[in-house]
């Protein structure tokens, strides 16, 4: 059913019978022209000039391999609905040990360029010679049956392993079986930091689609596993998702038993989609459990995590761009250091602590309207000069202000406000040097968000470098932070 809805939405999957106009989602009429329920062309340029690929057991055919690119083959189809059989894509990956890529343009073809994995991909290793397995497509790549490279006892096992990037330049990827690099459990005889093997990469790209995975869709770039010594595993491979939007339902896992703080994987995660969906959605985000090193979300969309198993990267939480979102209150390791590095971190208004904050980038954390705390153990480094913006704070604000008689006072009945009015609440009062206190427009409660940098106080510094920003108004305030054991932030004067 999924599919469908694609087809129906992607221009190159709409087949007509005669001359027509269609209005495209981003303003533009284009007429189309076809032959025979093939689309050729619209307003003279080619349009569909590619091929649907089966890779299966069944023989190759509809096109040809071509080693002009030296150390690689690749599959040139001729024929709509080419036929690529997996033994030629083993036999080229260990036999030859070449670059294995499959290619869906075609000049002479007419259909979309669909790729369609039927059938089991397998790809040992030869002595030390990993290499990589690419598609590139026009459209969709469904990966109904797996992608193991390097997970039979035919490969050389103490040696890394292949790379799998599967690409789609206007559909989606999805995913519905095991796509793995990690190899079958072997005996390196030495230290991973002496004897160097990786896990092959994994990489995904399809910027105008939706990548999605089943619960059976698993990416793993995991670590071999040695057989008689944890410590001799091998070091993971790294993996990159790139989509307009995700919905992976399936794990993603990039570790190793061996020193997982240095040698698991890295994963990184880049949205355009700038809304994030639900029930099946097409940017719902992702719900799989994520394992691996450092993870980094990038691009300018909206990316939420929502695992209800704990995630357990190992390393640091990178923010470099658009919005991270918080889906449970485990979806981040409370041990990960958080680097907001350009991006948002929007905390849905859950109870979450981490290790630490770090600021790189000009960024911005956004908090829930619930009532919750959002915990930093630790300040962290602040690049100079860069500013971080607090979004959505209801949170209490300065305790102390200008009586009427010219003390700094916590209790009073006499809080002097800028027009000379007397009143008994801090809200609106002034402080020693004449400036109005906190001024975020609403009911400001106690028991709303709190955010915490405990460990230290911060420096003059870097309560420089945050401010709070009230929506209603459009104003930002200054940052004070409460003393020990406290340790709260909370905004200060109008800036």
């Amino acid at each position: 059913m999924r599919r469908g809805i694609e087809i129906f939405a992607k221009i190159t999957r709409i087949y007509f019978s005669n001359r027509m106009n269609y209005a495209l989602p981003f303003s533009l009429n284009l007429k189309f022209i076809s032959f025979l329920g093939f689309i050729l062309c619209y307003n003279i340029v080619c349009l569909a000039q590619n091929s649907n690929i089966t890779i299966s057991n069944n023989a190759t055919s509809g096109g040809s391999w071509n080693t002009l690119t030296a150390g690689t083959y690749t599959f040139v189809p001729s024929a709509n609905n080419a036929t690529v059989n997996v033994a030629d894509i083993y036999s080229y990956l260990y036999n030859n040990t070449s670059h294995v890529t499959i290619n869906t343009a075609c000049a002479s073809c007419t259909q979309a360029g669909q790729v369609d994995i039927n059938y089991a991909v397998t790809g040992d290793v030869s002595v030390s010679y990993p290499r990589t397995f690419t598609i590139n497509a026009n459209g969709d790549i469904n990966v109904n049956q797996s992608i193991s490279l390097a997970c039979s006892t035919n490969s050389f096992i103490n040696e890394s392993s292949h790379s799998i990037s599967l690409n789609s330049s206007t559909g989606g990827i999805n995913i519905l079986a095991l796509v793995t690099t990690q190899r079958i459990t072997g005996n390196v005889n030495s230290p991973l930091a002496t004897n160097g093997r990786t896990s092959g990469s994994i990489t995904l790209s399809a910027p105008l689609g939706t990548i999605y995975s089943s619960a059976a869709g698993v990416l793993r770039s995991d670590g071999m596993k040695n057989g008689t010594n944890s410590n001799y595993d091998t070091k993971a491979g790294a993996i990159s998702i790139t989509a307009k939007g995700v919905r992976l339902l399936g794990a993603v896992s990039a570790v190793t038993r061996s020193t997982p703080t240095i040698y698991s994987g890295n994963i990184t995660v880049s949205t355009s989609e700038v809304s994030v969906t639900s029930g099946g959605g097409v940017n719902d985000g992702i719900s799989g459990l994520i394992s691996g090193k450092n993870f980094t979300k990038s691009g300018v969309g909206s990316l939420k995590i929502s695992s209800t198993t704990a995630n357990d990267w190992v390393g640091t939480t990178i923010i470099s761009e658009g919005t991270l979102q918080l889906g449970t209150a485990t979806t981040i390791p409370s041990a990960s250091a958080i680097n907001l590095n350009g991006g948002d971190l929007n905390d849905a208004g859950l109870n979450v602590t981490f290790a630490s904050l770090h600021l790189s980038n000009n960024s911005s954390i956004t908090t829930g309207s619930t009532t919750h705390t959002l915990t930093f153990n630790t300040p962290g480094t602040f690049a100079t000069g860069k500013i971080l913006t607090i979004k959505g704070w209801t949170g209490s604000g300065e305790t102390t202000a200008l009586s009427k008689n010219g003390a700094v006072a916590m209790n009073s009945n006499d809080f002097i406000t800028a027009t000379g009015a007397l009143q008994n609440v801090v809200l609106g009062g002034l402080n020693k040097y004449g400036k109005v206190l906190y001024g975020l427009s609403g009911t400001v409660t106690n028991t709303s968000s709190q955010i915490f940098i405990k460990g230290t106080a911060l420096t003059s510094a870097q309560l420089s470098q945050i401010q709070f920003l009230n929506s209603a108004t459009n104003g930002y305030y200054t940052t004070v932070q409460k003393a020990s054991p406290s340790f709260e932030i909370v905004p200060g004067v109008s800036k």
